[in-house]
This record gives C-alpha cells, structure tokens and sequence, in this order.
C-alpha cells in the first residue's frame, strides 16, 4: 500500500509540473500568435524597402522601424 501511495505522490507531482510547462507553452503560443501577423507585416514592408531604389531610403526604413 505504502509503495502504491508514494507512486501516485510522484505521478501527481510530475503531472503538476507537466501542467505548469504546458501552461506556459500555451502563454507563449498565445502572444506568438498575436505577434505574428505585425511580424509578418513588417517583413513585408521591409522586403519592399529592400527593393527601394536608394540606398538612404532602405536607410531610413531600417532606423525608423
């Protein structure tokens, strides 16, 4: 009996820990999800200034951003 308690104190400790790993996992899903889309707004804008014809344009892009 003793053995049978002391794995469920360690199946339930561990489960704790997985809980708080995936907890975070989905905090940091969440704000990368809600990031995403601005990052990929800026690669665009950046892939345009890439293609600017001058050099103090693509400059000024990349100091501003």
């Amino acid at each position: 009996m003793r053995e049978t308690a002391e794995k469920w104190k360690n199946i339930s400790m561990e489960l704790r820990c997985v809980q708080s790993m995936l907890e975070e996992v989905v905090a940091y899903w969440r704000r990368w999800s809600s990031l995403s889309a601005e990052l990929r707004g800026w690669l665009d804008r950046a892939a345009a200034a890439v293609q600017r014809s001058t050099q103090e344009d693509r400059m000024e892009f990349f100091q501003v951003s």
